[in-house]
């Protein structure tokens, strides 16, 4: 815990919050794609993607949202969550107003590369993540 002129900071406990935050979305829609997958694959084929992509990406929103809940691999989790974010955006989203469009993609896609900045914090299951003291 750092001080700050009269305000307490825990870059920790913030990480943490961010973390539990993100993954519980992330988890959410991963099995909502997993729980619809026919009508996933069908939408995804509008795209132009291949049904395995279905698959792949319900696969990285589920087990990403998973990983970040624990606190394993962070940095390189919300990586490629923010960057399953981007392409969210450009694929489907960017075309639509911002609001009711990709505001709630684009605040995913920032926060998650904001995680894989910050990293893991102390709080975490995995003794190999824990940050270094600061």
């Amino acid at each position: 815990m750092t001080k700050k002129c009269c305000v307490q900071t825990n870059l920790d406990l913030g990480i943490l919050l961010l973390r539990f935050a993100l993954a519980i979305v992330f988890i959410i829609h991963g099995l909502a794609k997993f729980q619809s997958m026919p009508a996933t694959i069908e939408f995804f084929g509008t795209l132009g993607l291949a049904p395995f992509m279905a698959y792949f990406i319900a696969a990285i929103e589920f087990f990403g949202g998973v990983l970040l809940l624990l606190g394993m691999f962070t940095p390189w989790t919300a990586l490629i969550l923010g960057i399953n974010m981007f392409f969210a955006i450009l694929l489907v989203k960017l075309d639509k107003p911002f609001l009711a469009g990709y505001e709630f993609d684009l605040t995913l896609m920032l926060v998650s590369f904001g995680l894989s900045l910050l990293g893991t914090g102390k709080y975490t299951v995995c003794p190999c993540d824990k940050e270094k003291k600061r």
